[in-house]
């Protein structure tokens, strides 16, 4: 049985929500193996053995901080998810990237930092967007669906990282070629 989000916070006491962005800061910002228990616990304005109280350890308290993205990466999916238009679908997704606010930077860049830094299996957060595009694809009769979704997948995630780091200088243009190659 999965519990949702909301319910997990609100049993949350305000230390553990203090404990757990500044863990999800730091850990965005300089990486996991680069944060330290003691700063994440400066941080969040409480002692280091709180932090191991509730999350046993640093691994443990990354555990805690990417089920918080999970879910937030699951409520990014729900246009996709509801749309039953192939094509719409398709539109939807391949916007996805370039609709990311800057105030959720700090969210991607986590995400990739651990794909990369830690190795850590963030796949429970690709295969729900992998599905979809394979479906996307599998409705489409597109020849070799799973390819096709794994390589829009794969674009998407360069669109994403070039616009978190902000080095794609025409967004508008990019969009357009990636809608009318794929749409």
């Amino acid at each position: 049985m999965q519990i949702s989000y909301l319910a997990v916070r609100l049993v949350m006491t305000a230390k553990q929500e203090q404990i757990l962005q500044a863990a999800f800061e730091l850990f965005a910002m300089e990486g996991y193996r680069n944060t330290p228990t003691l700063k994440i616990a400066k941080r969040a304005k409480v002692s280091e053995g709180l932090i191991f109280k509730h999350y046993k350890n640093k691994h443990g308290l990354l555990t805690a901080v990417v089920d918080q993205m999970s879910v937030k990466f699951d409520e990014f999916l729900q246009p996709i998810k509801k749309e039953n238009n192939p094509k719409e679908k398709l539109r939807i997704a391949i916007h996805f990237p370039f609709l990311i606010k800057e105030e959720a930077f700090n969210f991607w860049k986590l995400l990739y930092r651990l794909k990369w830094e830690e190795a850590y299996d963030t796949s429970r957060m690709s295969r729900p967007i992998l599905e979809e595009l394979t479906n996307i694809f599998l409705a489409l009769e597109v020849e070799s669906p799973h390819l096709e979704a794994r390589v829009l997948y794969s674009m998407l995630e360069g669109v994403a990282m070039s616009i978190i780091r902000k080095e794609i200088p025409n967004k508008e243009a990019l969009l357009q070629f990636l809608l009318k190659r794929y749409v």
